[in-house]
């Protein structure tokens, strides 16, 4: 597994890259921690299970597309997407007057183990200083994939994590959006929608 100081560099980037575009309009305050219920909401539990996967009725993003070698994700149809990469993760961030987004994908190439529960504490340790620092809450299936899920939310933003193994290549999917923004849990869930978990070729 990569060190946390390598996998942190790509959201170091794009903090510069959204950093440089705030004369565009103030960033919001803290919000109202009381987000809508959403289906990104769970509660944490002792024995990780595997929720359905995406439902048909929501509607996949269709915006600018960001890829790896593992995994491809559209983004919200809406201007102003700023991206960085670093080796195999890809950050994108949007900057809005009322506040900012960040979505990341990453590769992480063989680790040495398929274990969704091994994969799941590697990545709680390598965020447990993040604030917020997402805490593992039940799986779900993701294009057909089984995948652990991190979770956290504080008074400004929610954090959602979505990660596991296919075809011996581990990857994470990395959300974060302000708590105040009414359509946030939603936005993550369209672009859940819009995953493309590829197969390797052996």
């Amino acid at each position: 597994m990569k060190s946390r100081v390598v996998r942190m560099l790509p959201v170091a980037l794009l903090a510069l890259t959204l950093a440089g575009c705030g004369d565009d309009g103030p960033s919001a305050g803290p919000g109202d921690a009381g987000a809508p219920a959403s289906p990104t909401s769970a509660t944490p539990s002792d024995s990780a299970t595997a929720t359905p996967s995406i439902t048909p009725s929501i509607t996949p993003t269709d915006g600018e597309e960001i890829a790896n070698d593992t995994v491809s994700m559209r983004l919200p149809d809406e201007p102003d997407w700023q991206t960085a990469q670093f080796a195999t993760t890809i950050t994108a961030g949007v900057l809005r007057p009322d506040g900012s987004m960040s979505v990341s994908i990453s590769d992480i190439g063989s680790t040495g183990t398929d274990e969704l529960d091994d994969l799941a504490s590697a990545a709680e340790n390598t965020w447990s200083d993040d604030d917020p620092a997402p805490r593992r809450v039940a799986n779900r299936v993701v294009d057909g994939i089984e995948c652990y899920v991190l979770e956290a939310r504080n008074d400004e933003n929610h954090r959602y994590v979505v990660g596991g193994d296919h075809d011996g290549y581990t990857f994470s999917i990395d959300f974060t959006v302000p708590v105040d923004w009414a359509e946030g849990d939603d936005l993550i869930e369209q672009m859940l929608a819009s995953v493309d978990i590829k197969d390797h070729e052996d």
